[in-house]
């Protein structure tokens, strides 16, 4: 038996269409009109930006640990980077991190700051322990897992000024630790310091 070609390929050596071969083999009864060549399957249909979302975002959501418990740390369970944040990375939605990609697949919205953690695990993912935060809040976060570490400071922080009641009283009030650090002419992480460690 001689090489199987397709219809398409005939066609093409012949320089007529597919649908011409096909009429010629039933006109000489090599095929039948009711047995006829089964045609190519089709080729599955391109995936929309929509539908490539939701395949990523099922992926995204099968990589992390998730318990009935709200309350508990879900763990990302592939690699993490730096800091030993979770690696997933959208880079057209601009997600670069597990953690920032599970406050975004949650709340549909990218964040006006950074995804910060509450529980201060890095490869925690779950929604409720995240939020959008500053750099100062950030800061601040830092602050109290490190009191509550015990691990001593790196370098103390200077002592507060004699108006640090008029200091904190302006922060309660709205404004920002970088704004206060500017004003009174110290580093932003040092007004962050002095409201963890003088709150009272």
């Amino acid at each position: 038996m001689g090489n199987i070609i397709s219809l398409q390929q005939c066609g093409n050596h012949f320089n007529v269409t597919r649908e011409y071969v096909r009429q010629v083999l039933v006109e000489y009864k090599i095929v039948t009109r009711h047995n006829p060549v089964k045609p190519a399957a089709p080729k599955p249909p391109k995936l929309t930006p929509e539908t490539r979302l939701q395949k990523r975002k099922a992926q995204f959501w099968s990589q992390i640990n998730i318990t009935p418990n709200i309350d508990e740390c879900w763990e990302w369970l592939n690699g993490c980077g730096e800091g030993g944040y979770g690696n997933f990375s959208i880079g057209e939605l601009g997600i670069h991190a597990a953690h920032v990609a599970a406050f975004m697949f949650t709340h549909d919205t990218k964040p006006q700051h950074w995804v910060l953690h509450r529980c201060n695990n890095p490869r925690c993912c779950n929604p409720n322990h995240l939020y959008d935060g500053t750099p100062s809040d950030n800061a601040l976060d830092r602050e109290r897992a490190r009191k509550a570490s015990g691990k001593p400071l790196r370098r103390k922080p200077k002592p507060p000024p004699s108006n640090w009641s008029e200091i904190r009283k302006r922060y309660q009030n709205g404004e920002s630790s970088t704004q206060l650090a500017q004003l009174y002419n110290v580093h932003q992480t040092t007004i962050s310091r002095w409201l963890v460690k003088y709150a009272d």
